[in-house]
């Protein structure tokens, strides 16, 4: 089954980080705050690993989100059409849910695999009258 998850917020600046990771271990992700932000792509070392991780998860009830504070940020992790767990950001969770939970923040927070990225350097270094000078220099790399 695919899994999707979703972190959210409509605050200021408004987060949109997105990963998918299919049966076969093929994932795609997308970051929008981030010192390298766009699109990713790869595959899990260990899909098997991954996929118990899922029919773990799949066995516990979903979770549903309470009522958020205001511009709060938010999670969705979703296992098929009938299984969405909703979390406020960063919420530790217990069990299988949690431990799922948890291995997609981290894929999703690793800048590795670029398909369509860029990176921010800041260098205070580099103009000797400011505090800090920024470029953004591409670091775009194709997968294949």
């Amino acid at each position: 089954m695919t899994v999707v998850y979703r972190r959210l917020a409509d605050s200021p600046p408004p987060a949109r980080e997105l990963l998918s990771v299919e049966p076969d271990g093929g994932w795609t992700a997308w970051r929008s705050i981030a010192p390298v932000v766009g699109r990713f792509a790869g595959r899990l070392p260990d899909a098997s690993a991954f996929t118990a991780l899922v029919k773990a998860a799949a066995d516990e009830p979903p979770v549903t989100l309470g009522r958020l504070p205001p511009d709060a940020a938010y999670e969705v992790l979703e296992l098929d059409a009938g299984h969405i767990s909703r979390f406020q950001e960063g919420d530790a969770v217990p069990g299988p849910l949690g431990t799922l939970l948890t291995e997609c923040r981290r894929l999703v927070d690793r800048p590795d695999g670029p398909v369509a990225a860029i990176g921010l350097v800041i260098d205070a270094a580099a103009v000797p009258d400011r505090p800090a000078a920024v470029s953004a220099a591409p670091r775009v790399r194709a997968n294949r």
